[in-house]
């Protein structure tokens, strides 16, 4: 009896499908507050020291300035203590203070003091008050490019009291960088954002995303819906749906703000809730100058056909799984050193999977392949 080697390959050679963004987007998530620690100034051998919270009554010291969205304050403000050597009880009040006046050198559409890549700094005014007095702020920004961290002076001058001593705080841009991994689909792209905090890069945020397009204008906005993202120690920081546009200059960038339900859960109170979410997709599929992330998907071809061979009594049965209404030509040879392959048949697929039978091959060897047309 002879023995028959049997053996296929299969090949499909118009099959193009969905595609995943060849390159991640590049993810930057910055906080719009400055989280500012305390700061003890010494005069005449005396120590005063000033905190800074959004806590209501003081419950605790989180050190966030934050955006105040009124065209009648400076930018940030908060809640501050002034521990004084002289005074029997500490002076607490409000203040408000204007961050740098906004520069971007590096024309990304972004304010530089924002970027811990660019050195951002200046000079600024503001305003206090507290239960008996109020007066006048003047805070000097310094901050050196590659650093999250920076330092504020803070000089209040009272109208009652005169000068204070000025405090200088260290404070710290939050910012996240990263990537986002995403498969676009008709409707909806889902994708994983894995970010790093800048200067502490053991702080990693990590979360499954899923945004729509907006129909009335699906090339330039998407909606980001609401998620978590999870944090190195397992705690979760839950996000609010966003909208984000596409910018128009760079083309390639798409932002938006970004709001946490608690950006900082290490606090009893939610804090550091306002965020800009900055995306930039390099990939552009077809060139066409508009990014995958929001581009339509490309016609999708039938998909890889697949093989199974058993065999039966005085034949072979060749299960063929495949795009019904696909027609494929199965090709045979007895050995993978010929070029040519010569058609044993052509089929139309009528079902998925579909069986076709096959005699017994007269060589001891033989090599099958599938491919659509």
């Amino acid at each position: 009896m002879q023995k028959v080697c049997i053996s296929f390959l299969a090949l499909g050679w118009l099959t193009p499908c969905l595609f995943a963004a060849n390159q991640p987007a590049q993810v930057r998530l910055y906080c719009q507050s400055f989280q500012f620690q305390p700061a003890t100034t010494r005069l005449a051998g005396q120590d005063y020291t000033m905190e800074l919270t959004t806590a209501s009554g003081f419950s605790e010291i989180n050190g966030e300035v934050a955006p105040l969205y009124s065209p009648d304050l400076p930018t940030h403000g908060a809640l501050f203590r002034l521990q004084s050597p002289v005074a029997p009880e500490p002076i607490t009040g409000n203040i408000a203070f204007d961050q740098p006046e906004p520069v971007d050198l590096n024309a990304n559409g972004f304010d530089d003091f924002f970027e811990a890549s660019q050195e951002g700094g200046g000079t600024a005014l503001g305003l206090f008050e507290t239960a008996i007095d109020v007066g006048s702020v003047t805070v000097t920004w310094r901050r050196a490019a590659g650093s999250a961290t920076g330092t504020c002076q803070v000089r209040l001058t009272s109208s009652t009291f005169g000068q204070y001593p000025s405090f200088t705080h260290t404070f710290q841009l939050l910012e996240y960088t990263g990537t986002l991994g995403y498969i676009p689909a008709t409707n909806i792209v889902t994708g994983t954002l894995k970010l790093a905090q800048t200067g502490q890069p053991a702080n990693l945020l990590s979360g499954a995303t899923a945004m729509t397009r907006v129909a009335t204008n699906r090339f330039n906005q998407m909606l980001l819906l609401p998620g978590s993202l999870v944090g190195a120690d397992g705690q979760v920081l839950l996000y609010a749906g966003a909208g984000l546009e596409r910018d128009e200059q760079t083309r390639t960038n798409y932002f938006g703000f970004f709001e946490m339900a608690d950006g900082n859960p290490k606090t009893a109170r939610a804090d550091y809730l306002d965020w800009v979410l900055s995306l930039d997709d390099p990939n552009d599929t077809n060139g066409n100058g508009i990014p995958d992330l929001t581009d339509d998907l490309a016609p999708v071809g039938p998909r890889r056909p697949m093989l199974r061979l058993t065999r039966a009594p005085n034949q072979l049965l060749l299960n063929i799984s495949g795009e019904i209404g696909i027609t494929y030509d199965v090709e045979a040879t007895p050995s993978l050193s010929e070029t040519n392959w010569k058609k044993s048949l052509s089929i139309t697929l009528t079902n998925d999977p579909q069986v076709v039978a096959l005699p017994l091959p007269g060589s001891a060897s033989q090599f099958w392949r599938v491919g659509s047309r």
